[in-house]
């Protein structure tokens, strides 16, 4: 191993620890710095700029004239989780926090230090977590067993905030509409195990028009008032949203509730440009009512491997001529298709999707081994549309035949479907490579391929 040169800047070994300055090595820096305050300082921001309490909890104990001189180096502090750690932020220097990440404990000392670290970066605050400690409950519209109040002021200067992120919080309606006047940069909303309470129908929320990103799911965020609330209500007040994530939910949960009642505006009209929905893992029937009754003209879908199904399919179907992007991703517990008919079932749909969406530009589904003669003698929709393929032949034993394909597929650009004698196949192509290789060239303006080893791109024809 080569020995690297002896280094000639004095300041070099300070930058170094900098560089490498997470975890335990950042207490090693702070123990430096009445040793060589002047050399310190030259790399000061990079020891101070993120702090974890989590990985790094001693600077809870560093003294205060020390963060009063290098506190507005911070920008980013995450897994503040005691009280001594949000008193440590009472410093005034550090006041121009970019990202905080706060647990707020059952008790009025904990909620009055958070809210007045808020308030001191009120100007500088893009992202925003704050978890609390109410219990999650199994069953839906059930009354919260812990409250901690949240409420951000409305009527001091605005916030900068671009990200929110809240989670087992309990709040006033007037709390939650407070939150998003005060916020008018908000594009990503996180609701995770929200209680709200004081909700009426004929009631309005401060509208929220830059938001593109909602992360919650009714059994996430429950409405406690005289009658229910309809969960997508909700979104009337976020006319932009672009993207639905609807976070993974433990099978035992109560899903009877979920669209009762039915929202007599249509999501089509409320957020028009809602067409990416993204859901991390629930059931088929939570996933078969979004795609009939709330969603229209759908664009994007991801979903979990495990959750697709015959229902699935049959609900995508009237999105056929929208949709362009579909994503089949790892699910949360593994899956076994133990029967012949389950094995065969699940081909069939993937096949399907090829076959039937003529719109079709990106298909992912790394988890599943795509039977080539299936797709012999198909007439696929998406032959002219696709752009990005993720699947896996079983015919691809090895890398070396994956490459090979990939070769054969790199050579065909820009030659006509049929005239593939101009494709000389050598006596080291497997017929596995050929037989792939035939059905992939179809796609004529693939762009990236992925056949389980890499990504492959393609060149413009």
């Amino acid at each position: 191993m080569a020995i690297p040169p002896k280094p000639t800047n004095a300041l070099y070994a300070f930058k170094m620890i900098a560089s490498t300055a997470k975890y335990p090595s950042k207490e090693e820096c702070i123990s430096r710095i009445r040793v060589r305050k002047d050399c310190f300082k030259d790399f000061a921001k990079a020891v101070w700029e993120s702090i974890d309490f989590h990985d790094t909890f001693f600077f809870a104990h560093i003294p205060p004239d020390v963060v009063s001189e290098y506190g507005h180096h911070i920008q980013r502090v995450s897994h503040v989780r005691f009280v001594k750690d949000l008193q440590w932020l009472q410093n005034k220097s550090i006041a121009q926090l970019k990202q905080l990440d706060v647990k707020i404990d059952d008790n009025e000392k904990s909620l009055r230090l958070f809210l007045d670290s808020v308030e001191r970066n009120r100007g500088s605050l893009s992202i925003l977590g704050v978890t609390g400690a109410l219990l999650e409950s199994p069953m839906y519209n059930s009354e919260p067993q812990n409250r901690i109040y949240l409420l951000l002021d409305a009527h001091s200067a605005k916030f900068q905030l671009t990200v929110l992120q809240l989670e087992s919080l309990y709040m006033t309606r007037e709390a939650f509409s407070s939150v998003l006047q005060s916020s008018p940069r908000l594009q990503s909303l996180t609701l995770r195990n929200i209680s709200i309470s004081g909700f009426h129908a004929i009631e309005r929320l401060c509208f929220r028009d830059g938001l593109k990103t909602m992360v919650a799911s009714v059994l996430q965020v429950t409405v406690h008032l005289n009658g229910n609330f309809p969960f997508l209500l909700f979104f009337s007040f976020f006319p932009t949203l672009e993207l639905w994530r609807v976070p993974y939910l433990r099978p035992e949960l109560d899903f009877s509730s979920m669209f009762d009642p039915v929202p007599t505006i249509p999501l089509a009209i409320t957020c028009p440009m809602l067409k990416d929905i993204i859901f991390e893992g629930t059931n088929n029937t939570q996933i078969t009512n979004c795609l009939d009754r709330i969603l229209r003209k759908l664009q994007s879908l991801t979903l979990c491997y495990g959750d697709f199904d015959w229902l699935v399919m049959n609900s995508l179907f009237w999105h056929r001529t929208t949709i362009t992007t579909i994503v089949l991703r790892s699910s949360h517990t593994p899956v076994t298709l133990n029967s012949w008919d389950q094995r065969v079932s699940i081909r069939e749909l993937v096949i399907g999707i090829l076959w039937f969406f003529p719109c079709l530009a990106v298909f992912s589904a790394e988890e599943h081994t795509i039977c080539g003669p299936m797709l012999v003698g198909k007439q696929l929709d998406c032959c002219n549309t696709l752009r990005e393929l993720r699947v896996r032949f079983r015919c691809l034993r090895d890398e070396d035949e994956v490459n090979k394909c990939l070769e054969l597929l790199s050579a065909a650009r820009g030659v006509t479907v049929g005239n593939q004698e101009i494709v000389e196949f050598g006596e080291n192509v497997s017929a596995a490579a050929e037989e792939t290789f035939h059905l992939l060239v179809q796609f004529r303006n693939l762009r990236k391929l992925w056949l389980g080893t890499h990504d492959h791109h393609f060149g413009g024809q």
